[in-house]
């Protein structure tokens, strides 16, 4: 992507998700403003883009059609899983017993949940940046009714410790999110940001995947997993 679409882009994401103002937008052409949409669009986050549209509308170097009205967009999980052996036994049992508790942290569980899918994406898909957002929005708006001891040894017990804290690191370099925020992140994650560039390089060129060596490195056992079960389904189609 060129450089200056992605700076306007992530200026505009940071101000329609938290309010984050703190650069003007740079001056661009239109056929690039095009592609900023676009990918926005693409991405599913051109609710968020408006939002900050509407914010910096006083920006001279913004163009008028884009502070137009729009829905922000909501990250709907239904059913969230794992792949590996154990950790998809676990959660389920995490799951079912929390809810038979009588001490039952709503809360814990449901954010439990949104981390799930998200790593769900990225295992099977992408990074998906209205997942992180997700993410955020929930603990600046539930965070103090989350039991962090709980959901860490949760986190633990189900090995996605590593995985969990990328989305952490993501928050604080993407929308300044500070470490205390962030309890259940407890790995460190060196340049996150790289991953948020290739996934605005692969909405802007196709040709630019998220590499299998980086998804196992995120998430090990979930990743070679996810793989295995893939391999057996079209070893079974075949004989069938």
């Amino acid at each position: 992507m060129f450089p200056t679409i992605q700076e306007n882009f992530t200026i505009l994401l940071r101000a329609g998700t938290f309010g984050i103002i703190d650069e003007p937008l740079k001056p661009m052409s239109t056929f690039k403003w095009n592609k900023l949409v676009d990918t926005a669009k693409k991405l599913g986050i051109y609710g968020y883009v408006v939002s900050g549209a509407e914010l910096l509308k006083e920006d001279k170097n913004l163009p008028a059609d884009i502070n137009v009205p729009t829905p922000e967009e909501q990250f709907i999980y239904p059913e969230t899983s794992l792949y590996g052996f154990l950790s998809s036994r676990r959660y389920k049992k995490i799951s079912e017993q929390e809810k038979h508790n009588i001490d039952c942290s709503t809360e814990t569980l449901q954010f439990l949940h949104l981390l799930v899918a998200n790593i769900d994406l990225i295992v099977t898909k992408d990074m998906s940046l209205t997942g992180i957002i997700a993410v955020g929005k929930y603990l600046r708006t539930k965070g103090n009714r989350v039991d962090f001891v709980k959901l860490n040894q949760w986190i633990s017990k189900l090995g996605i410790a590593q995985v969990a804290s990328f989305i952490g690191h993501v928050l604080i370099e993407l929308f300044d999110f500070e470490s205390e925020e962030l309890e259940f992140m407890t790995r460190t994650y060196k340049k996150p940001l790289t991953h948020y560039d290739r996934l605005l390089d692969n909405a802007f060129n196709p040709q630019h995947k998220f590499r299998r060596a980086s998804r196992l490195n995120l998430a090990f056992i979930e990743t070679s997993s996810y793989h295995l079960l893939n391999f057996k389904t079209r070893i079974t189609d075949i004989e069938e």
